[in-house]
């Protein structure tokens, strides 16, 4: 019988267990890089590859998290991710969004 008052630790081996070797799969060098949102998927993607790669000497892994805080102020997205990267131990980067990057520009005017 397993204690379960640790559910995130619950949650992880399970999710480990059903999709950690299509990550590990995918760290074929000791170094990685990945976009951050700082949500559940990127962050359990995340999590997986630094359990994964923990083995691996000299392994590196670097979250890239991109700031819309200037379109909305109530985005907190770049403020969660650095906390999970900072949880899981990799290293983090913030890059500010440009002002005119607008993704749905390219819909309006496609119309």
């Amino acid at each position: 019988h397993r204690d379960r008052t640790d559910g995130g630790q619950l949650f992880f081996e399970r999710i480990d267990h059903a999709h950690g070797h299509d990550v590990g799969d995918r760290l074929r060098t000791d170094r990685v890089g990945f976009e951050l949102s700082g949500g559940l998927d990127s962050g359990t993607v995340a999590a997986m590859a630094m359990h994964r790669g923990r083995n691996t000497p000299g392994f590196r892994a670097l979250g890239i998290t991109t700031d819309n805080s200037h379109r909305s102020p109530e985005d907190e997205e770049a403020r969660f991710a650095a906390e999970l990267a900072a949880h899981i131990g990799c290293e983090h980067r913030t890059l500010p969004a440009a002002p005119d990057d607008d993704l749905f520009r390219y819909n309006e005017t496609a119309e």
